[in-house]
């Protein structure tokens, strides 16, 4: 294996005729070291296949039908946070009005540290605790619309209820790839 990367690097017309053998091979090679390549292909490839699909899942558009009109809402992937007791999971859930982070556990407003910072630009804070379990950003819709519209990921401070014993904020990070495609798409929802 190691002759044939060594002669593909020095050999441009040997590797332009069998690139596809050789990173095929190193692939498999890299991924199953023992070499039984039918077994790897059962289940590596499998694995390899969906967590390529689910890079674009991380925003998805939901819709809801009412008897006056849809409404469609843009939420991120579940992503996993430890509110100071145990591990429970968060989500950002945007519509035409307010971006939402809703938690599984109750959140503490009397610090006013609940909040998120998109890529390295300023950090928001939030407008209002909901339903004792959602944090809601309001006021600076456009500018966090833009923000994640353009940046990579999203850092969410969240504190949970009870406060004693403190266990201070909790982050959780979100990716941002694939949140203009679903915005866009929710935001045109008929």
């Amino acid at each position: 294996m190691l002759f044939g990367l060594v002669q593909f690097s020095l050999n441009p017309t040997w590797g332009a005729k069998y690139k596809n053998q050789v990173f095929g091979r190193l692939f498999a090679f890299m991924l199953n070291p023992i070499g039984k390549f039918p077994a790897f292909c059962a289940t590596g490839c499998a694995l390899w296949l969906s967590a390529t699909i689910s890079l674009g899942a991380e925003w998805q558009v939901n819709k809801e039908t009412s008897s006056t009109k849809d409404v469609c809402t843009v939420t991120s992937a579940k992503m996993p946070v430890d509110d100071g007791y145990q591990k429970i999971s968060a989500q950002i859930i945007v519509d035409g009005k307010t971006v939402t982070v809703k938690t599984e556990s109750e959140l503490d407003s009397g610090f006013s540290d609940i909040g998120m910072k998109i890529g390295n630009r300023d950090w928001i804070p939030m407008d209002t605790v909901a339903q004792k379990k959602q944090a809601v950003f309001e006021a600076n819709y456009a500018k966090i619309i833009d923000q994640f519209k353009l940046g990579k990921e999203v850092t969410v401070r969240l504190r949970f209820w009870p406060t004693w014993p403190v266990t201070g904020t909790h982050p959780a990070t979100f990716s941002l790839i694939g949140f203009t495609k679903a915005y866009i798409e929710a935001m045109s929802c008929k």
